[in-house]
């Protein structure tokens, strides 16, 4: 799925969508490992600890960030189809009416 097929647009992680490429996820991190590779990490050894002003971070600062946002991320993306089926099964119950039969019909 690309970016443009989402209908509707996931509320709170829209922010997060709309700042990748319209592609497929294959085509996506092959685009990553591709600017991985490429990489200036001879400037980056250069710049080394130097901040643009005080309190600033750190090309590593920056880098860390990345390495931690990414693996928060993939746990996510993990655990999401884990919780998945009770999500689903408490969005149903919160929208069935409130009636005594319901419930008992739909957990059958």
């Amino acid at each position: 799925m690309i970016r443009s097929e989402l209908t509707p647009m996931p509320v709170y992680f829209d922010r997060y969508i709309n700042k990748n490429d319209d592609v497929d996820v294959i085509t996506a991190i092959h685009k990553s490992i591709h600017e991985l590779e490429n990489a200036p990490l001879s400037q980056w050894v250069q710049i080394d600890d130097k901040v643009y002003a005080p309190g600033k971070w750190t090309i590593k600062d920056i880098l860390q960030h990345m390495i931690d946002t990414e693996r928060i991320f993939s746990y996510r993306a993990t655990a999401f189809p884990e919780v998945m089926p009770m999500l689903n099964l408490m969005m149903k119950i919160c929208m069935l009416k409130p009636h005594r039969h319901n419930t008992a019909a739909f957990l059958h």
